[in-house]
């Protein structure tokens, strides 16, 4: 029987004579994507945390790449929002969408659930540049706790209209310049990944274009 969340069980690939990686679940490196290595260290900061699109879809997604060994051990997940929770209320949603969509008690019979258990959560609105601040102080102490590197990807799981003042507000707490990462994380990198609809129509596609570039 298959050891693996979702997908069929895959003999991982290795050289002759290597010995076969594994991801802190147990699980074989070798990922369903079939990626040969993980990517660099990282935090995902998803904003719109507390929206449907994050318990339904992103948050059981990114606990089966953790699990299949496709993300690195470095690894965080933090979610901006606006609804007053604490950490431990986001841990508790995101155990409870994995386990939907999984079934009951997979989270605590899997290493790798410790993701999940580990999460962090920033309370604020879209164009709050106190929250911010908290934000980019909360990155640096996942770069020194989590070893992340200044890495990130801010995912925008968000209606269209708050795309441009979070963007604007990345921007302004100094968290989406080219190898910013403080903590000594001299050559993180940054990703701004964003839902559809990208705008409503032509015009608002093409100024929320401008507006994030």
């Amino acid at each position: 029987m298959s050891d693996s969340i979702g997908y069929e069980e895959r003999e991982p690939k290795e050289e002759e004579g290597s010995t076969p990686r594994t991801a802190a679940g147990g699980l074989p490196l070798d990922s369903p994507l079939g990626v040969a290595s993980k990517p660099d260290p990282c935090v995902i900061v998803i904003f719109g945390a507390t929206g449907d699109l994050t318990s339904r879809k992103l948050v059981p997604a990114l606990f089966d790449l953790v699990c299949h060994g496709v993300v690195p051990a470095e690894f965080a997940i933090v979610g901006y929002g606006r609804r007053p929770w604490s950490d431990d209320d986001f841990r508790k949603v995101m155990i409870e969408a994995v386990d939907e969509v999984y079934g009951e008690g997979v989270v605590a019979s899997r290493e790798c659930s410790r993701v999940l258990h580990e999460g962090r959560y920033v309370v604020g609105e879209p164009d709050d540049p106190e929250a911010f601040k908290r934000l980019g102080a909360l990155l640096e102490e996942l770069d020194r706790t989590r070893g992340t590197r200044g890495n990130r990807i801010y995912y925008l799981a968000t209606p269209p209209n708050l795309f441009a003042p979070i963007v604007a507000q990345l921007g302004a707490a100094g968290l989406a310049k080219r190898g910013w990462g403080g903590s000594g994380a001299k050559d993180g990198w940054q990703r701004l990944v964003v839902e559809k609809p990208f705008g409503y129509d032509l015009q608002s596609a093409v100024q929320l274009n401008e507006a994030i570039h």
